[in-house]
């Protein structure tokens, strides 16, 4: 027994001896513990409204737009066929997403 309080007195005196050690190994997973705490407090998250660029618009791709609807994380608000029309209604804020943008190009991507 008292070899495991040498080996824990001593890996505890590494880990103090020096900020980088003791940032990685305490202080970077209580951060992460928190944030994800934080992120997660409510549950899943639900109702996310995006948009979906269907640049490709065959059965493949509308059938993916259809069950990414039919999830209850996400609120499908509108359905753009390019890019560019899609940016505009993010800058207008129009959709409140601003990170999630879903581009279908199946037909590329089967051939």
């Amino acid at each position: 027994m008292n070899l495991l309080y040498n080996v824990l007195f001593r890996e505890c005196h590494r880990i103090t001896s020096r900020r980088l050690y003791f940032g990685v190994c305490i202080l970077l997973p209580l951060f992460c513990l928190f944030f994800m705490a934080t992120i997660f407090g409510n549950g899943q998250m639900e109702n996310i409204p995006i948009g979906i660029v269907d640049q490709d618009n065959t059965a493949a791709s509308r059938t993916i737009a259809r069950r990414i609807a039919a999830t209850p994380t996400f609120r499908v608000t509108e359905h753009f066929t390019d890019e560019a029309s899609a940016r505009q209604a993010l800058q207008r804020k129009k959709q409140k997403v601003r990170l999630i943008r879903l581009i279908f190009m199946i037909s590329v991507l089967l051939k």
